[in-house]
């Protein structure tokens, strides 16, 4: 990465920046140290009336085509609004012939979204009075030809029916003169509708009757209060019968714009941002009465491609120098990583750290090898990967347009193989099915009579893997100069080393000679790790014997899950009700499935993440984020 800055000539600013915008290679940085100096002669960068109106007017197209694209359902089907695609863009051109095509869109799927949002209301409306309908419709049947009558819904609690109701009927007998009819249904255990009709001209004396009763009027909607409640119901039953062809002309009307315009939207959205990015950096430029400034990082192997193409298109009366890193900015430089198309699905698991800092070792990559390794060594069934690569490559055809979906089906195809390769190896097919059924036998040896090598293989893995670590922490302690730090992970393995070797002649597993090896390992190594680390790093060497102890559960989860299948295959064998059999035997196989995918992912990443990662990794880097339309050029 090398810093640069950019001198030229005002009137060549927007040229310029064009230039530097299509590229896509520059990560701009602000100039306030430049801008705060006065003896320098510069100031923040301002914008001129033009540029000002201009802005304006990209932000009020902004403005609408958000309001569109949120009324605007997602569309699969495209009929695409020819955009225009001039060079070089005019604001005020496309201001002109943009503003008042977007009014009219605006304007008419406002209308539509409108509509739509009150049919669905009313229908929201409708669907609490469902219960009202199926029980007062079959009351009100031959009511609705009565003239000067009124009919009233009412509701009473079966409590209080026996004792109210007689009341209720007598006191109506003296208010209409027994001109009313009253009908009754039960609605739920607790509760009864009536239906009241009556003379018009009883209705006030009815009304105060009813208020003084454990009775209850149904309410309607507020626009149809004031009509008869048959009626009412009456209307609210044509609107339900209506509104849902009328939602469906609607949404069909807003789907047809969405599909015309949907494509034509985003891409206007994406000029239009593209405008206002050059906007927002003005303030990271500096200005004289003449000239202009700019710094910025940008990839060394595209500087000379920039320097040329300024010459090709200002001349001469440009200048770009490549600035001095001081010492303080080294860790402060932003990061562009890029890896190839077979490491790249593995970003997803190292999205939970920060990036690493400017020319630390990324160990992505290092990750990418290890992890399906570690995944297949615990799993290590012939089956259970064939299962797991069937699944993978299934869901990975099938959702081929999204990208999440396809890095960690890549990432469980690699771990399905490495299950598959270490199956062969343990002879486990199902577990010990395939021995028993299909002949199969280990290529190396089978789990469970081998514990002991296992586990052996599995620290084995651990020293290497922890000492890879330490090495590379060593490289990255000198690369830092940071001699101490580099001079205690030597030590610190020199220690570890010592220690082993002086266990393993007094277990009688080396000769003699070893015992002198063992002492002065100790005696060098021990002065060195005080001198650079102290106390505290003596302390540090029991923390990495732990991490390398850790690695022993590659061996028990693989025991682990071995075991559960061979319980699994027993009882198949063991239980005389075939059904039954059966049952158990396919439960327990999709225990250990379950088991099998979760954790081998835990303990394969956690040996990663904390026993290996913590030896090297320098994380904590800042984004390169280039000055560019779309994602830049450097994403791919």
């Amino acid at each position: 990465m090398s810093k640069v800055e950019i001198v030229g000539e005002r009137k060549s600013f927007k040229k310029i920046v064009d230039l530097i915008y299509d590229m896509g290679t520059l990560h701009i940085e602000d100039l306030s140290d430049v801008i705060d100096n006065p003896e320098l002669g510069f100031s923040e960068m301002e914008m001129e009336e033009d540029q000002l109106a201009e802005k304006g007017q990209l932000e009020v197209l902004l403005g609408k085509l958000k309001q569109i694209q949120l009324l605007l359902p997602p569309s699969e089907e495209r009929r695409r609004e020819e955009v225009s695609h001039e060079e070089p863009f005019d604001v005020k051109k496309f201001s002109e012939e943009w503003t008042p095509k977007l009014d009219r869109l605006l304007e008419d799927v406002g209308d539509l979204v409108k509509q739509r949002n009150q049919v669905q209301e009313k229908l929201t409306i409708l669907s609490k009075y469902e219960e009202v309908f199926e029980v007062f419709s079959p009351l009100l049947e031959g009511f609705e030809t009565m003239e000067n009558h009124a009919i009233v819904g009412l509701t009473i609690e079966k409590k209080y029916e026996n004792a109210v109701m007689p009341l209720l009927r007598e006191e109506l007998e003296k208010i209409t003169g027994g001109q009313f009819h009253l009908a009754l249904k039960e609605v739920t255990p607790d509760v009864s509708a009536l239906a009241l009709l009556f003379h018009k001209s009883y209705s006030k004396e009815v009304g105060s009757l009813l208020n003084t009763t454990d009775i209850h009027e149904i309410k309607m909607p507020s626009d149809l209060a004031d009509r008869p409640f048959n009626e009412a119901l009456s209307i609210l039953s044509e609107m339900k019968a209506e509104l849902p062809d009328n939602l469906k002309e609607l949404e069909a009307k807003i789907q047809d714009i969405s599909a015309q315009w949907s494509t034509p939207i985003n891409e206007l959205l994406r000029k239009v941002e593209d405008q206002l990015n050059i906007f927002k950096v003005f303030l990271n430029f500096a200005q004289t009465r003449y000239t202009f400034m700019m710094r910025g990082w940008i990839p060394t192997k595209t500087l000379s491609t920039l320097k040329n193409r300024l010459k090709e298109e200002v001349g001469e009366t440009i200048v770009l120098n490549v600035v001095p890193i001081s010492e303080e900015e080294k860790e402060n430089i932003p990061v562009c990583v890029v890896h190839s198309p077979l490491i790249r699905p593995f970003e997803k698991l190292m999205s939970i750290f920060p990036l690493p800092k400017y020319n630390a070792i990324d160990p992505t990559t290092l990750l990418a090898v290890g992890f399906p390794i570690f995944f297949g060594m615990m799993l290590g069934d012939i089956a259970y990967g064939a299962i797991f690569l069937s699944a993978a490559l299934y869901l990975k055809f099938k959702y081929r347009a999204k990208a999440i979906i396809q890095d960690v089906m890549y990432i469980l195809i690699l771990c399905s193989i490495s299950s598959i390769i270490f199956g062969f190896l343990y002879g486990e097919l199902l577990g010990d099915f395939g021995e028993h059924f299909l002949g199969l036998h280990p290529i190396w040896k089978e789990r469970l009579q081998a514990m002991v090598p296992l586990l052996y293989l599995s620290v084995g893995i651990g020293v290497f893997h922890v000492f890879l670590g330490l090495i590379l922490g060593v490289v990255e302690a000198f690369r830092i100069r940071s001699r101490k730090h580099g001079i205690a992970r030597a030590a610190t393995m020199g220690t570890i080393c010592a220690l082993f070797v002086l266990i393993a002649y007094l277990g009688n597993l080396v000769p003699k000679e070893f015992f002198t090896t063992g002492v002065v390992l100790i005696l060098v190594s021990l002065p060195l790790l005080l001198y650079a680390e102290g106390f505290v790093g003596v302390l540090e060497i029991i923390s990495v014997i732990g991490n390398i102890l850790s690695y022993a559960r590659l061996m028990a989860i693989g025991i682990s899950s071995a075991i559960i299948a061979m319980v699994a295959n027993f009882f198949g064998g063991a239980l005389g009700n075939i059904v039954v059999a059966a049952i158990i035997v396919l439960l327990l196989h999709a225990l250990n499935l379950a088991l099998g995918i979760y954790s081998p992912t835990i303990q394969g990443l956690r040996l990663h993440y904390v026993e290996f990662f913590k030896q090297f990794f320098r994380y904590g880097g800042r984004q390169f984020t280039p000055f560019a339309r779309g994602e830049g050029v450097l994403k791919e």
